[in-house]
C-alpha cells in the first residue's frame, strides 16, 4: 500500500512544476486583473492547493495495471457496508488486544491504517475550503462528500472506460471516511493557519499595491498583446494565400522564416497591425491595449489626462524601430546569400544582428 502511496507522491512531484508552469501566465494575468498585484502568498496557497488536488488524484488513480490485468480480475466492484472496515477487523481478530504486540499487529494491518488515511487524506482539502475559498461547514462537508464521490466514480468507472472493469473497489466507508476528513479539516483550520494573514488581509494587501506598476506585469501586458498580434497575423497570411503548412515549419523552420520574412505583404501586414495595436487602440481607448486592459494599466500623458495622438505615434515608432532595423538587416542579408537560411548561414547571421 505504501509503495503505491510513494509511486502517486513521486508522479504528482514531477508533474506539479509542468503543471504549475503552464498556468503561470494565465494566473498572473488573473491576479493583476482582480487584485492588481500578485502575492506571494496567495501564490504559494494557490499553488500548494494545486499540488495537494494533483497528488489525491494520482493517490486514487495510480499506479495504473496493464489493462489485461484488470480484465481478468473477478473481484468485487462494490462494497456497500458501513464501517466494513470494522467489521473486517473483527474477522481477522485484531479488535482483541490482550498486549502490546496485539495493538502493535492491528496498527500494522493495512485495513486499520486505510480508514485512517481516507480520513487523513481529505483534512487539507477542508482548511483549503474554510481558510482561502472562505466556505462554510456546510459548503464544506457537501464540497468534500462531492470530491469522494468523484473518486469512487472514477474508480467504479475504470478511469471513465480506460479499463473493461473498475480497477479498485468502490466502498462507502471511502465516502463516508473522506467527508468526515474535509469536515475535520474544516474544525481545524484555526490550528493549521493561526500564523498567516486572513483571506480579507490577503486581498487588502494586494489591493494597497495597485499602483505598483512592475516590469512584470507591463511584460505580461505586451506578452498578451503579442500573442494576439500574432495569432491575427497568421490569419492575415492564411487569407493572403500564404502557406502556413505545420509540416514544412516543423521539418525546416529556418527555411520558412526565410519565406515569410521576404515577402513584402508580411512586412507591410506587421506594420498595419503594430500601428492598429499600439498607436490606435491606445488612442481610442485612454491609453489601454487589450493586455493593458488585462492586468489594469493603462498609458498616460505625463502633460495631462488625454493622450497625445503624437507622442504616442512617436513613443511606439521609436519602440519599434529596433524590429524595423532588424528586420531590413535579415532581408539584405538573406538576398546576398541566396541561401536557404540553414544553421550555418544563422550562425552568421546571428553576430550582426548582435551588432545592430
Amino acid at each position: 500500500m505504501y509503495t503505491s502511496h510513494l509511486y502517486a507522491i513521486r508522479t504528482a512531484l514531477i508533474v506539479f512544476p509542468i503543471i504549475a508552469f503552464v498556468f503561470l501566465i494565465p494566473y498572473m494575468i488573473y491576479q493583476y486583473y482582480k487584485y492588481s498585484s500578485v502575492s506571494f502568498l496567495r501564490s504559494f496557497i494557490v499553488y500548494s492547493f494545486i499540488f495537494y488536488f494533483i497528488t489525491i488524484c494520482f493517490l486514487v488513480m495510480l499506479p495504473l495495471r496493464p489493462r489485461s490485468v484488470v480484465a481478468q480480475m473477478t473481484t468485487p466492484t462494490m462494497d456497500l457496508r458501513f464501517f466494513g472496515f470494522v467489521t473486517d477487523l473483527k474477522e481477522l481478530g485484531l479488535l482483541s488486544i490482550k498486549s502490546s504486540q496485539d495493538l502493535f499487529k492491528l496498527i500494522s494491518n493495512d485495513r486499520f491504517m486505510e480508514p485512517l488515511l481516507n480520513v487523513a487524506l481529505l483534512i487539507p482539502f477542508g482548511v483549503y475550503l474554510r481558510y482561502y475559498f472562505k466556505r462554510t461547514w456546510y459548503e464544506t462537508i457537501l464540497l468534500s462528500f462531492c470530491l469522494s464521490m468523484s473518486f469512487e466514480l472514477t474508480q467504479l468507472s475504470g478511469i471513465f472506460g480506460f479499463y473493461s472493469r473498475p480497477h479498485r473497489l468502490f466502498q462507502v466507508d471511502d465516502l463516508m471516511l473522506n467527508t468526515i476528513g474535509g469536515t475535520l479539516g474544516y474544525v481545524l483550520t484555526p490550528v493549521f493557519v493561526f500564523m498567516f494573514p486572513s483571506r480579507d488581509e490577503i486581498d487588502e494587501s494586494s489591493m494597497s499595491k495597485h499602483e505598483n506598476v512592475s516590469a512584470i506585469r507591463k511584460g505580461i501586458a505586451l506578452l498578451v498583446d503579442w500573442v494576439i498580434l500574432i495569432g491575427l497575423g497568421a490569419i492575415a497570411i492564411k487569407i493572403r494565400g500564404l502557406s502556413l503548412n505545420l509540416h514544412v515549419l516543423l521539418k525546416n523552420p529556418l527555411r520558412y522564416i526565410k519565406l515569410l520574412i521576404m515577402n513584402k505583404d508580411v512586412y507591410v501586414g506587421v506594420l498595419i497591425l503594430i500601428a492598429l495595436f499600439f498607436i490606435l487602440i491606445p488612442y481610442l481607448f485612454n491609453g489601454k491595449t487589450i493586455g493593458k486592459a488585462l492586468v489594469k494599466i493603462r498609458l498616460k500623458d505625463i502633460d495631462g489626462p488625454d493622450l497625445s495622438f503624437f507622442r504616442l505615434f512617436l513613443r511606439t515608432s521609436l519602440f519599434y524601430s529596433f524590429l524595423n532595423m532588424y528586420y531590413w538587416v535579415l532581408v539584405k542579408f538573406l538576398e546576398y546569400r541566396e541561401l536557404y537560411l540553414d544553421m550555418g548561414s544563422f550562425g552568421t547571421f546571428l553576430p550582426i544582428t548582435l551588432i545592430v
